[in-house]
């Protein structure tokens, strides 16, 4: 089941952010060796002294980057199941690629990317804003001012237009690929309200960093405006409860033609071993390797029911009622498989141990 999802963010120093430790994360490497889903990771368009090892590339931009600089910007973005392994490594190849091309400076952006794995397939990726034009610098040099020597920044990533024609190529790469595959699912990019989705409002994405403090009874504006939406989506789904109550009173009140071979007893409805298969698939579609992002999924799960079930109103809530009971359940499962996993790479690596920090 191909879903749509595509995130960006900056890593710069004000925020806190460590180039070499983002791009530890996503490839699997030093304090994250111990995660077994790493599915494929490579750099490109990396200057000559960072061919050998893109650590050493994003340890310099930690290094020599200008203090205002960014560091880094990321992208994280699902890959369709229906697709091989094969065919997913070349659809995110070559969608980063077209990222890496710029049109304000010569050259290509570094990067560095990696597939993870550990349900729903998914990209990490990580690019420089400094095209590498071919001409060999320094690690010193590389991250100066151009007019000091240094690579030349690109300025299209900045723009808030940046996003949305890269949430817009990534749909469009998806579809061509699926297309191409021989699959009839497509994805979407567009706002609910684009697609014309009107009777509820689209849930707020709450982020690790407030749901961690969330978690520890801290209130966040992130966390107070999801709640004020789950509130007045909650409202607009009693609401048409109600709507479809006053209609199902009318229908009873209305005269009944007998039915041949008397009256049959209304049995409460159920889910078929096929509708529960296909919850199974969404969760499974939804489902990160971190846990907290795990808890934010349930929303979207939900409105892609919505979207696909809500002709039938029963069907959908008996399927979404099915979704957060398998939803909670893989998030259990994850956290006690995160535990298992980073037992067995401790025991492996031996009390001795220590990670580069």
């Amino acid at each position: 089941m191909a879903i749509y999802h595509l995130t960006a963010k900056v890593g710069s120093r004000r925020n806190g952010a460590n180039a070499r430790s983002k791009a530890a994360y996503i490839t699997r490497q030093s304090e994250y060796a111990w995660r077994r889903d790493l599915v494929h990771a490579e750099s490109r368009n990396m200057p000559s002294w960072a061919r050998q090892g893109h650590t050493d590339f994003w340890e310099a931009a930690d290094k020599h980057e200008a203090a205002n600089g960014k560091l880094y910007y990321e992208l994280e973005f699902s890959l369709p199941r229906e697709l091989t392994k094969e065919q997913q490594l070349d659809l995110a190849r070559s969608f980063l690629d077209s990222r890496a091309q710029v049109a304000d400076v010569a050259g290509s952006l570094p990067y560095t990317f990696a597939i993870h794995s550990p349900r729903q397939p998914h990209v990490h990726a990580v690019f420089n804003e400094r095209a590498f034009d071919g001409q060999d610098r320094a690690p010193d040099t590389w991250f100066k001012r151009a007019h000091g020597g240094g690579a030349r920044k690109t300025r299209t990533m900045q723009p808030r237009a940046w996003l949305h024609e890269t949430r817009a190529a990534w749909a469009d790469a998806c579809n061509q690929a699926l297309q191409k595959a021989g699959y009839g699912v497509r994805v979407d990019h567009r706002t609910l309200e684009a697609q014309g989705v009107t009777d509820r409002l689209p849930q707020p994405h709450i982020g690790p960093k407030a749901w961690a403090m969330e978690q520890r009874g801290i209130q966040t504006e992130r966390g107070d405006h999801w709640r004020d939406v789950q509130e007045a989506n909650g409202a607009m789904q009693e609401l048409r409860e109600v709507e479809q109550q006053i209609e199902r009173e009318r229908l009873e009140l209305e005269p009944k033609t007998p039915m041949q071979g008397g009256k049959k007893k209304q049995e409460k409805r159920m889910l078929t071993d096929a509708q529960k298969q296909a919850v199974t698939e969404i969760v499974s579609c939804y489902s990160s390797e971190i846990e907290a992002e795990m808890r934010n999924c349930e929303d979207q799960a939900c409105d892609y029911l919505q979207d696909e079930y809500g002709h039938d109103e029963e069907l959908m809530l008996l399927m979404q009622e099915e979704l957060r009971l398998q939803l909670q359940a893989a998030r259990e499962q994850r956290l006690l498989e995160e535990a298992d996993e980073r037992q067995d790479w401790e025991q492996e690596q031996g009390p001795s141990a220590k990670f580069r920090m």
